[in-house]
This record gives structure tokens, sequence and C-alpha cells, in this order.
């Protein structure tokens, strides 16, 4: 087992809109209270053609309505760019103004909109003049194009997608696709360092490959 003060780190790349993605965040966020060591969790929205065609074909979406389609996408683009705003006023508070807003609309069927982001925003605390004004700023819309190419860089292309560093545990990046469950990575962290790349090669865990 892992015993280690090193750092344990994630970057998580999600959809926002996708309710997968929303319960990566809770899962890893759970994971994150049970370790000894320090976790870092990178949140970044990915919204290119590849990946939203793999969410509509997930979610069993037409593709086509074009009507529907162009319209999920710009609410996908929209909240994107509102969780890189709130981001702007404290990566926690970024990180729970998104969950609220995914609460709402996921949990509490509630219709997206301007005037619930405007609510979620108030109600996590968030100073609303300049989170409006910072979405709108082209730093934010700049945030979102450097995001989009880190995972070009890690050749991530579908949400959500986590990969997962710790030098004291294997030399590179390890890469879950789709859900990444609480157990998932209790038993992924619970193997020995020397008996990983077994593990890897066995195709223990189907969704987990090396990052190259």
């Amino acid at each position: 087992m892992l015993t280690t003060n090193q750092m344990i780190e994630f970057y998580l790349f999600i959809n926002p809109m996708d309710k997968d993605s929303f319960e990566n965040i809770q899962n890893i966020l759970t994971f994150t209270k049970t370790r000894q060591e320090k976790v870092k969790l990178h949140i970044l929205p990915l919204l290119n053609l590849p990946s939203f065609n793999h969410y509509m074909y997930k979610n069993n979406l037409s593709e086509k309505d074009l009507d529907m389609r162009n319209k999920l996408f710009s609410q996908t683009y929209d909240m994107c760019l509102s969780f890189i705003a709130a981001s702007m006023q404290g990566k926690k508070k970024g990180r729970n103004f998104l969950l609220d807003l995914q609460d709402a609309v996921f949990n509490q069927n509630r219709t997206y909109s301007e005037e619930l982001i405007l609510e979620i925003a108030e109600q996590t605390k968030i100073d609303v003049p300049m989170f409006i004004e910072d979405k709108a700023s082209d730093f934010v819309k700049t945030t979102f194009s450097s995001d989009q190419k880190v995972a070009r860089e890690m050749n991530i292309e579908t949400t959500p997608s986590c990969v997962m560093f710790n030098d004291s545990m294997y030399e590179y990046g390890l890469l879950l696709e789709n859900k990444v469950s609480y157990s998932l990575l209790n038993n992924l962290y619970s193997i020995a360092p020397n008996q990983l790349d077994t593990v890897i090669e066995k195709n223990v865990f189907p969704s987990l490959r090396v990052l190259n």
C-alpha cells in the first residue's frame, strides 16, 4: 500500500453539462479526504468536436436535430466560461459554483439559464459584478483555449477523463477514462508500486492506461 507524504495530482477533464463529469468530481473529492498525502485536483473543461460528439452518442442524443445540438453546444461552452470566471475568485469557490450549478441542472431539473447562473453565483458567495465582467473578458476565453491545449498534449479525447500523477508510485501519468468511482481509486492506490506495471499489463482495470 502506498504510504508517502508526497503529492497525488489529478487532472480531471470534464464536460460540465455531463452528469458523469459531475459524479467524477464528487468521487475524487471523497477520495482526497481519505488520503494522508497532499492531493491536488485540477478541473479543466473540455469542449471540442470529438468530445462533444462522444457526449451526444453516450447520451443517445440525435445529431440530426441541429437546433438542439447547437443549443447544447452553446450552453456547454457558456458553462465552461462560467466555471473559469468563477474560479478566478478562488479555486474552491469555482469548484463549489460548478457543483452547485450541476446539481441544480442534473438533480433539481432546473433549466440552464443566465438567471440560474447568477443565482448560483450569489449562493456560492461569488462577487457577481466581477464574475460577469470576467466571464466576458479575453482572459477567460484564453484560459479556456489553454485548457484545450493541455487536453491535446495529454491526448484526451473524451470526457470525463482523469490523468493521475504520483512520482513516488510511478514515473508516468495514468489515464482513467469515463467514470472514476471512489472504489476504483481506492483499489488502484492500494496496489504496491512494484506491482503496478503487472496490473496494467494484465488489464485489471479496463479503463486504465498509461499516458505516453
